[in-house]
């Protein structure tokens, strides 16, 4: 059994810690934060998770622990180009499928998982920083966020930039809501995503914005909000707190070093105008427990480069690609120039019109690129 340090007791390190420990391994988990509590009633602090990851968290046990105010599944993704007349929908009917994707209440999935970890009696040492001292260990396992104090202490250098953008996050209430429904509008101001909530008519919102709207009254940002989305829902009316966070793009040049591993924000960080973000991490926390499993068939032990280059070649080049068209997205939504807004209102409805190009996205949103 080998003996696994994990660093960053938050998602994508809790979802690897869980599965490395069914497979057997003796995980210890460290982290430099307090152990979190649920927030009482609405919260805007949710994630967007896919097929793969549906099915993922289901194989560690958590899925089917949270209760039901804590999850809605979406069957429809509506997307609308805010300066043009394209419009594109998906639908799970068109790759035969009960639902596109979950919400999911960040906060009580990783409540979720930390009482599955403490089910398997994996040790969580809290308010403890990183030190070189836990790199002595066959793997070490590092997931502590997009400023990765890991990364940064082995010298892993980043490709990275900011958005000149803040995700401004809350929930509304919709007068019009329409049930089971996803919503997204581009646009020069910025994608602005509405996901759909346990509690009908109310959504969590995303607005990726030049604009920090956190700074603005709670007037002025509804005046905004309901300017862009155009009575599509009716009226809409704030009704949490608004937050905002700076958006950028970073990439480690490496996801692994000598005994060591980076998952989740702490080797990628893409912007969040598809939702894929968490999806990524939850991937990279599947791939890398699947892959010491295999190990053991092949009569391998860790430590073992083999181990993590088979785990870097497959993570790097998805986690590139999703960012590459994440930029793509960016830009060409960003874009104000008249030529180009009127190519993607063409092409959406292209799309809009064409069964197989929709079932081709939604297989790559549902599952990533392999």
């Amino acid at each position: 059994m080998s003996r696994i340090n994990v660093v960053g007791a938050g998602l994508s390190g809790l979802s690897f810690a869980i599965k490395a420990r069914l497979d057997g391994e003796h995980v210890t988990l460290f982290d430099k934060s307090e152990p979190s509590v649920i927030s009482a009633g609405l919260s805007s602090n949710v994630i967007s998770v896919n097929q793969r990851s549906a099915k993922f968290l289901k194989s560690l046990g958590v899925l089917d622990q949270l209760e039901e105010s804590a999850k809605t599944s979406f069957q429809e993704i509506v997307v609308t180009d805010s300066d043009g007349v394209g419009r594109v929908s998906f639908s799970s009917k068109t790759i035969e499928e009960d639902y596109l994707g979950l919400i999911i209440n960040a906060d009580a999935l990783r409540y979720a998982l930390l009482e599955q970890a403490k089910s398997l009696d994996i040790r969580i040492f809290w308010q403890y920083p990183f030190t070189l001292e836990l790199l002595k260990c066959d793997l070490f396992v590092a997931a502590d966020g997009p400023n990765s104090a890991v990364r940064q202490a082995l010298g892993i250098k980043t490709l990275q930039y900011p958005y000149d953008q803040s995700a401004n996050i809350c929930v509304v209430e919709a007068t019009r809501p329409v049930k089971n429904t996803a919503f997204q509008w581009f646009g020069k101001e910025g994608p602005l995503a509405l996901l759909p909530l346990s509690q009908i008519g109310k959504f969590a919102v995303v607005w990726s914005s030049a604009q920090d709207f956190s700074l603005q009254t709670v007037d002025y940002f509804e005046n905004e909000i309901n300017l862009r989305t155009r009575d599509r829902l009716g009226k809409l009316r704030v009704l949490t707190e608004r937050l905002s966070f700076p958006l950028q793009q970073k990439q480690a040049l490496k996801f692994v070093e000598d005994r060591v591993a980076l998952i989740g924000d702490s080797a990628h960080t893409i912007h969040p105008l598809a939702g894929q973000g968490g999806n990524l991490g939850f991937a990279d926390a599947e791939v890398l427990a699947k892959e010491i499993s295999m190990s053991k068939i092949e009569g391998l032990e860790l430590p073992y480069q083999k181990i993590l280059r088979r785990y870097q070649q497959n993570r790097r080049l998805e986690a590139f690609l999703f960012g590459l068209t994440m930029e793509v997205f960016h830009r060409g939504y960003g874009s104000r120039n008249s030529g180009v807004q009127f190519v993607r209102s063409l092409a959406m409805n292209h799309v809009h019109q064409n069964d197989q190009l929709k079932q081709f996205a939604m297989s790559i949103a549902a599952g990533g690129f392999f």
